[in-house]
């Protein structure tokens, strides 16, 4: 049987899927993380092999008892909520949008996403898994599949949009030399869409993949999905075109957030997978000591210095064939009776615990314990050149790659020759944050109350952007008027 189009996927997907959902799965949280479909991976049960448990569902309740027990340590989507805090402290600033497509400000993808909203997607895409795709498109056509005027399009409120393709959709792809220039030739985009089944009320899902490629005519777009026999069911080649005709590239961006001279995609994954690392080991380690402090950690009773004629004439005085705690116990001569503790504190996996959280920390991991000084009023501080470095790339990648973006759409909606000069600016100076009015009230108002130090109120208000002279003034006025 030939081999399904669908089936087909390029080896550096086949081999970095896994991953990738378990990053997901690490900012999801803990329901993701104990009760989504790769519970078991990420906490194996250890009593599948147990001798001593006859059947499956007494090994069914044993795990259910330690995954719950289990704490899973939300720290990586607190550490990209900081990151996200950092790179968007400052909005992006577009000067000069083209009419054409001024609408995308507050409509990018045909659903009201704002063009902001749809760069933080991206910056969350790559902080967790490198890089991102995303799609210019536009598809001007009745519903019998006739094609429209560009002003009947818009008559109709047809548009260009941004679509996101997050990596774990990117299937296959290729890059080809094309008149001496290496570009993106051929891109395989799984889609998955979900309906209720308004007879059965059942939801019903539906895969299909996107196929993007180049051929002599140029630019092509195909779909792909299976039939109810398992046959490939392939459209014919739908070429887009412009204001200039068929398309000579596709376009198609994957942002990454690294620099490269090569056309070929990174194989590592974002800035957020060590400390997703970090966080699945603490979850399994904290499962296994969850797990000895409920068996062991409870104090047991030990006597010694007990004969057999000693306990008949224990029994016989109290009516009990064993040792009970709570009341007198009557002890023969030279017998002792104590209670057996667990030395908790000097166990393995508590320093394991300890040594995971300085070198998640050292990786840019924010827990809940951090010191308030650590942090500066509502983003993250930039510990590492690495962090900093990271961070630039992605905002110089995401600016780059939405202005071209931009540009793909204004040539669909636009039968102007040239396009308008207009500029699409991102935040890069990360540690000049400038506090709202409203955050600088907080501080003032937390100094005035005593909630911390008027030293600790300067420190937040001068890393926040706010200088030495300006914030001391701040908190002069905001003391001698009573502000609160």
């Amino acid at each position: 049987m030939t081999e399904s189009i669908m089936d087909i996927t390029h080896s550096d997907y086949d081999s970095s899927v896994d991953e990738i959902l378990k990053i997901r799965d690490s900012i999801k949280g803990s329901n993701a993380v104990k009760n989504g479909e790769r519970a078991t991976v990420y906490l194996p049960n250890p009593f599948d092999n147990d001798s001593n448990i006859a059947s499956k569902y007494e090994i069914g309740n044993k795990y259910k008892a330690y995954k719950e027990r289990a704490e899973y340590d939300a720290f990586p989507s607190r550490t990209e909520n900081g990151y996200l805090g950092a790179l968007n402290s400052v909005p992006p600033v577009v000067e000069d949008m083209p009419s054409d497509i001024e609408y995308m400000l507050e409509n990018s993808d045909g659903d009201g996403l704002s063009l902001f909203e749809s760069m933080k997607i991206t910056q969350s895409n790559m902080l967790e898994v490198k890089y991102h795709g995303l799609l210019a498109t536009f598809t001007p056509f009745e519903d019998d599949g006739q094609p429209l005027t560009l002003l009947r399009a818009k008559e109709l409120g047809l548009m260009a949009m941004i679509k996101h393709y997050p990596r774990e959709s990117i299937v296959d792809w290729d890059f080809s030399v094309i008149n001496g220039d290496r570009k993106l030739s051929y891109v395989k985009l799984s889609q998955n869409k979900v309906s209720v089944n308004h007879e059965t009320y059942k939801k019903e899902s539906e895969e299909s993949q996107l196929i993007l490629g180049l051929d002599e005519t140029g630019y092509y777009q195909r779909m792909v999905s299976k039939n109810k026999d398992g046959t490939d069911d392939l459209t014919e080649k739908h070429y887009p075109t412009n204001r200039d005709g068929n398309l000579d590239s596709i376009p198609f961006e994957f942002v990454i957030d690294q620099e490269s001279d090569t056309q070929e995609l990174p194989t590592g994954f974002g800035i957020i997978y060590p400390i997703s690392l970090k966080a699945f080991s603490r979850y399994q380690v904290s499962a296994d000591l969850n797990e000895s402090l409920h068996r062991y950690a409870i104090p047991t009773v030990a006597s010694t210095g007990w004969t057999t004629q000693a306990f008949e004439q224990y029994k016989e005085m109290t009516g009990q064939d064993k040792i009970c705690i709570g009341g007198h116990v009557p002890l023969p001569k030279d017998a002792t009776i104590e209670y057996l503790q667990w030395n908790a504190d000097s166990d393995a996996m508590f320093k394991y615990l300890e040594n995971n959280q300085k070198e998640a920390k050292a990786l840019g991991a924010r827990f809940d314990t951090s010191d308030a000084k650590d942090e500066a009023v509502g983003v993250a501080k930039i510990r590492s050149s690495e962090e900093l470095s990271s961070l630039i790339n992605i905002q110089s990648s995401i600016q780059k790659s939405y202005k071209r973006l931009l540009d793909w759409c204004y040539k669909f909606m636009s039968n102007n020759a040239e396009i308008p000069e207009y500029t699409l600016t991102l935040n890069t100076e990360f540690d000049k944050v400038k506090l709202t009015t409203q955050e600088q009230k907080e501080i003032r108002d937390n100094v005035i109350m005593s909630i911390y130090s008027r030293e600790e109120g300067l420190r937040q208000l001068y890393e926040g952007g706010i200088t030495t002279d300006t914030a001391e003034e701040l908190l002069r006025e905001s003391i001698e008027n009573g502000d609160s």
